[in-house]
C-alpha cells in the first residue's frame, strides 16, 4: 500500500485512569506518544515507584550476569542468524508478572550470595598477599607492627653488598635512626629500622626507593608468625565458605530464562511511569495524552477506549504529512524488500513508497548482473534452508528472501545464458570431456542444459549492452512518472510538469525520432522522419525555455535554460549507459567460473585421465580448487551485484523522484528486550 502518514490524536482521561491506560495502550501497540516538553514532574508516589523499579532493575540485572556465567547457553556457528528471544504467550507473561514477587525474592537472596562471595574472594586477595610475604619471616616471632606511642618500626630487605652504604646514609640523615639485621633470605638481608613516630613517612619514602619494603595491609596485625598462621587458617575458612556459597549458587531454583522475562516486565512498568511525564493537564481532574497513531486504526482504537474507559475522549488533531511519523505497509513479497528502501531512509509521509518496484527491477536486474545459473541453485538451496527456521532474526530473513527471489531470477537467466559453475553446455564436447562430464552426457543432463540455453552471452555483447540501456531507460521513465504523479499529489503541478514530465517526453520523444529515422518503426514514420527531427527540435526549444523560466531577463533565461538542458541531457545519457555494468557484471562471474574449472582440470585433469589411485587424487585436487574458487567468486560477485543493481536504484531511479527524511512510526509497546510476546 505504500507510504502512510500516521494521524495525530489526542486522548482526554481522567487523572485517576492516567497510569491505566497508558498499560492498555501499551499492550495495544497501536499509538506513538508524542513527548512532552513542558510537563509537570512525576507525583511523589510515581517518583517513588520509579525509584523502586530502578531498584529492581539493578538487583536483576547482576543476576542476570551471574546466571549467564552460571547457565552458559551454547552457540553454533550460526547462532547470530537465529532470535535468541524465548516465546512468551500472552498467558505465559501473565503469569510471569504474578510471579514478580516471589522471584524477585530469589534474586535478592542470589545476589546476596554473589556479594557475600566476592568479598570473601576480596578478602582471601589480602590474605594471600600476606601469606606471601610473611612465608619466609614467619619464625620470626616480633611484634613490630602493634601500636607504639613513640617509635615505628619499618622492615624492609636489601642485599649485604648495597645494605652497608645505604643504612649509613639513614644514620647520617637521622640521628635517633636504629637499623638491626634479623634474618637472611637467600641472597638479602631482612633489615628492621626503628625511627621516632613523626619520621616514619620520610624514612618509609627513602627507604622504598633503594630497597623492598616489607610492607602489609593494615587488615592484619600480629608478628610474622602470627600473620601468617592467622592469614592461612582465615583462608582455609574462607575457602570452606565459598565452596557452600558456590554450591547455593549452582543450586538456585531460578532460571537464566526467568530472570530475563522479569527484567522486560519491570521495564515495561518502569517505560509506564516515564511516559506520564507526557500528559498534559487539561482541568483539576483530567489531563491529555498527544500520539501519533495509524490511520487506520483510530476508530478500532476509539471504540477500545470507550469501551474500557467510557470517561476518555478520542479527538483527530490537524498535522502535515512531513512531521507525521510513517508507516511502511507492503503485504506479500514486497514487503521483504522494504529493507532495501531503509537504506536510503524512510520516505516523507505523503511521498510514494519506491518498494514495489524495486521488489520487480531489483530481482531482475540481480539475475542479469549475476546470471550463473548453478550458483543460484546454490544460493536457492542456502536461502531457502535458513528461511524455513522459524526462529530466523527479522532483518536476517528479508535478506535472505530478497536474496532467494533474485535467484529464482538468476536461475531462469542463468540458464538462458548456458552458464552451470562455468560449464556452457554448448560448448562441452563428449571426447574431451572427463568421467563426472561423461557421466552427465549419457544421463543425458548436458542435453537437458543445453535445450535451456538461449543466447552466448560472449557472443552476444553489444546486444546484451543495448537492451540493458534500454532497460535503463524504463527504469528512469517510470522515475519519472513517479515524480510526476507525486509532485501533483502534493498539490505541485507545475514543478511535476517542469521537472518530471518534460524530461519523460524528451526521452519518449527521442527515443521515436530516433527510431523512425532509422527506419526501426515502418515506412509510413520513416518518411515523416523529418518533420518528427523539426518538431523534436521545437519541443527542446520550449524545454530550454522552460528550465529557466526562473530568470527574469530573456537572454538569461534562455542561458540557464540552455545550460540546464545540455547538463540534464548528458545526464540521462550517462544513466542509461550506466546499466550496462550489468552486462560486464554478468560476464565477469561467468567467466571466473570458467576459469575456476579451467584451474581446477589443469590441477587435477591428467591424473584423472591416468586412472588408478591417481583418479582419486586428481579428483580431490579438483574438488578442492572447484569448492574454494567458486565460493570466492559468489562471495565476490554477490557483494558486487548487490551494490551496484542498489546503486542504479539509488542514485539513477531513486533520484527522479524519492524523498526521503521520514521517521519510523515507533508505537509503545512492551519491552521484548529478551522475550518475544506472541499471540497464543
Amino acid at each position: 500500500m505504500g507510504v502512510i502518514a500516521s494521524q495525530k490524536v489526542q486522548i482526554s482521561i481522567t487523572n485517576d485512569q492516567k497510569l491505566d491506560i497508558l498499560q492498555f495502550l501499551q499492550r495495544l501497540e497501536a499509538v506513538e506518544i508524542i513527548p512532552q516538553t513542558d510537563s509537570k514532574g512525576l507525583d511523589p508516589e510515581s517518583l517513588e515507584a520509579q525509584e523502586e523499579l530502578l531498584d529492581q532493575l539493578d538487583q536483576v540485572n547482576k543476576a542476570i550476569d551471574t546466571l549467564q556465567a552460571a547457565q552458559p547457553k551454547k552457540k553454533s556457528l550460526f547462532s547470530a542468524l537465529f532470535d535468541p528471544r524465548a516465546l512468551y504467550t500472552e498467558k505465559t507473561y501473565t503469569t510471569l508478572s504474578k510471579r514478580q514477587d516471589a522471584l524477585l525474592k530469589r534474586i535478592n537472596q542470589l545476589n546476596a550470595n554473589v556479594e557475600t562471595r566476592e568479598k570473601l574472594i576480596h578478602r582471601n586477595t589480602v590474605l594471600q598477599d600476606v601469606i606471601t610475604k610473611a612465608e619466609p619471616l614467619k619464625d620470626i616471632e616480633i611484634d613490630i607492627f602493634g601500636e607504639f606511642k613513640y617509635v615505628a618500626f619499618i622492615p624492609f630487605m636489601l642485599d649485604a653488598e648495597r645494605a652497608v652504604p645505604f643504612i649509613q646514609e639513614l644514620e647520617d640523615i637521622y640521628s635517633d635512626i636504629e637499623v638491626e639485621s634479623i634474618k637472611k633470605v637467600n641472597n638479602a638481608y631482612v633489615y628492621i629500622a626503628a625511627v621516632l613516630k613523626e619520621q616514619a613517612k620520610e624514612v618509609t619514602d627513602i627507604i622504598s626507593n633503594k630497597a623492598t619494603l616489607l610492607t602489609f595491609r593494615s587488615e592484619v596485625t600480629g608478628s610474622f608468625y602470627d600473620m601468617y598462621t592467622s592469614s592461612v587458617q582465615e583462608k582455609e575458612s574462607n575457602l570452606k565458605t565459598l565452596d557452600k556459597i558456590d554450591a547455593k549458587i549452582s543450586a538456585t531454583k531460578l532460571t537464566l530464562e526467568e530472570a530475563c522475562g522479569l527484567k522486560d516486565i519491570i521495564q515495561s512498568h518502569l517505560n509506564l511511569i516515564n511516559a506520564l511525564h507526557n500528559y498534559r493537564e487539561a482541568t483539576d481532574t483530567s489531563s491529555i495524552l498527544q500520539a501519533w497513531i495509524d490511520p487506520r486504526d483510530v476508530e478500532p482504537l476509539r471504540d477500545a477506549l470507550n469501551k474500557k474507559f467510557p470517561e476518555s475522549v478520542l479527538t483527530v488533531l490537524e498535522s502535515t504529512p512531513s512531521e507525521a511519523p510513517v508507516i511502511l505497509s507492503n503485504g506479500g513479497l514486497s514487503g521483504q524488500f522494504e529493507t532495501i528502501t531503509r537504506i536510503m531512509g524512510l520516505p516523507l509521509g505523503g511521498s510514494i513508497d519506491p518498494t514495489p518496484y524495486v521488489t520487480f527491477f531489483f530481482v531482475f536486474m540481480f539475475g542479469l548482473g549475476f546470471s550463473e545459473a548453478g550458483y543460484a541453485l546454490l544460493l536457492l538451496a542456502v536461502s531457502g534452508l535458513l528461511l524455513v527456521h522459524p526462529r530466523l532474526k527479522m532483518g536476517i530473513r528479508k535478506v535472505l528472501t530478497v536474496i532467494f527471489a533474485s535467484s529464482l531470477v538468476t536461475l531462469v537467466i542463468g540458464a538462458m545464458f548456458g552458464s552451470w559453475f562455468g560449464v556452457v553446455p554448448s560448448e562441452v564436447v563428449a571426447s574431451e570431456s572427463l568421467p563426472h562430464m561423461q557421466f552427465l552426457i549419457n544421463m543425458g543432463v548436458i542435453s537437458f542444459l543445453q535445450g535451456l540455453q538461449v543466447i552466448n552471452p560472449l557472443d552476444s555483447v553489444v546486444s546484451l549492452m543495448g537492451f540493458t540501456v534500454a532497460l535503463g531507460i524504463v527504469h528512469l521513465l517510470l522515475g519519472l512518472m513517479l515524480g510526476f504523479i507525486q509532485a501533483v499529489s502534493q498539490g505541485k503541478i507545475w514543478d511535476g510538469i517542469f521537472d518530471s514530465l518534460s524530461w519523460f517526453f524528451f526521452l519518449v520523444f527521442g527515443g521515436i525520432v530516433l527510431a523512425s529515422t532509422q527506419g526501426l518503426l515502418g515506412a509510413d514514420l520513416e518518411r515523416i522522419g523529418g518533420l518528427l527531427l523539426i518538431a523534436y527540435v521545437g519541443y527542446i526549444f520550449l524545454m530550454i525555455l522552460a528550465l529557466g523560466r526562473a530568470m527574469g531577463n530573456p537572454l538569461t533565461m534562455f542561458a540557464k535554460g540552455l545550460y540546464d538542458m545540455f547538463f540534464g541531457a548528458i545526464g540521462y545519457l550517462s544513466d542509461s549507459l550506466s546499466y550496462t555494468r550489468l552486462v560486464a557484471l554478468g560476464l565477469a562471474t561467468g567467466i571466473i567460473a570458467g576459469v575456476v574449472g579451467t584451474l581446477a582440470r589443469l590441477a587435477g585433469g591428467g591424473l584423472v585421465e591416468q586412472g588408478g589411485a591417481s583418479l582419486i587424487v586428481g579428483y580431490i585436487l579438483m574438488i578442492v580448487i572447484f569448492i574454494f574458487g567458486h565460493l570466492f567468486n559468489i562471495a565476490l560477485n554477490v557483494l558486487g551485484t548487490y551494490i551496484n543493481v542498489g546503486r542504479l536504484h539509488f542514485v539513477e531511479f531513486f533520484g527522479k523522484f524519492f524523498e526521503s527524511g521520514g521517521v519510523e512510526f515507533s508505537p509503545m509497546k512492551r519491552s521484548q528486550e529478551h522475550i518475544v510476546i506472541t499471540e497464543e
